[in-house]
């Protein structure tokens, strides 16, 4: 399984921890994740299992390490595989989570 976020030395997709990780949780579809700097977890059991994000799910920031794109006029970002498009709202920025690569 490939890397994933800041921790790529000790992340890997399917990956569990013993401990509920730092982040903010985020709710979609009725399921909470935590969102830790590109990295997404979900709660099984007692330990949290990282996993890709759902599309359309939307985040507060993105981590420092991630690349531009622009695809039909609009910016993009990706990290590790994740495409972001900005949302622009009162002033504010996060990003939606629109596919992968």
């Amino acid at each position: 399984m490939p890397p994933v976020g800041a921790r790529a030395r000790a992340m890997h997709y399917g990956m569990r921890l013993a401990s509920r990780p730092s982040g903010v949780v985020l709710n979609y579809g009725g399921v909470s994740f935590i969102y830790d700097n590109g990295v997404y977890y979900s709660s099984i059991g007692r330990e949290y299992e990282v996993v890709l994000p759902q599309v359309g799910m939307i985040v507060p920031s993105l981590p420092m390490r991630h690349s531009v794109m622009v695809r039909n006029g609009t910016r993009h970002y990706i990290h590790n595989g994740v495409i972001y498009r900005p949302i622009h709202r009162n002033g504010n920025v996060t990003f939606r989570v629109v596919g992968f690569i």
